[in-house]
């Protein structure tokens, strides 16, 4: 079984280790790279750690939602997945321009991060699925992901 990279991005302490937890327990995993990102690090100063890029960007985003839209611009949007991990539901509206995986509701718990595992991760296995179809009777093979409309 090949692990699932992931990086978590918290201010609480306490709620990195929660989730790195959740993760370990979570042993059905295919390899996608993930990030688990609080939307609000106002609420503490832990610092962001153990993922390379946020070294260069916290400076510049003082929140989950600008970092996501940072990481976004710079790795591309096809090459990770976000799960935002907060306290405040009403900024999950906020979160859609950075196309979240899922959101996790504080406080974390298994059920919690493996439903938005299950979901990032089957969400994730379709769009690399190929769509199949006949052409001026020859056959026509299209990533899923590359489909924008069908008519």
């Amino acid at each position: 079984m090949i692990p699932l990279k992931t990086a978590i991005a918290d201010d609480d302490r306490y709620i990195c280790q929660q989730i790195q937890e959740c993760l370990m327990q979570y042993s059905t995993q295919k390899r996608y790279d993930l990030v688990f990102m609080d939307i609000d690090f106002s609420g503490g100063t832990e610092p962001v750690k153990h993922f390379s890029l946020f070294d260069t960007t916290r400076e510049r985003c003082d929140n989950g939602i600008a970092l996501g839209a940072h990481l976004r611009n710079r790795l591309g949007h096809n090459y990770f997945d976000i799960i935002y991990v907060t306290s405040f539901e009403n900024y999950a509206i906020h979160t859609i321009p950075n196309r979240p995986a899922a959101l996790v509701q504080k406080p974390v718990t298994y059920e919690k991060i493996s439903n938005a595992l299950d979901d990032a991760l089957y969400y994730r296995d379709i769009s690399w699925r190929v769509f199949e179809f006949t052409c001026n009777n020859s056959p026509v093979h299209v990533q899923v992901s590359k489909i924008r409309y069908l008519n």
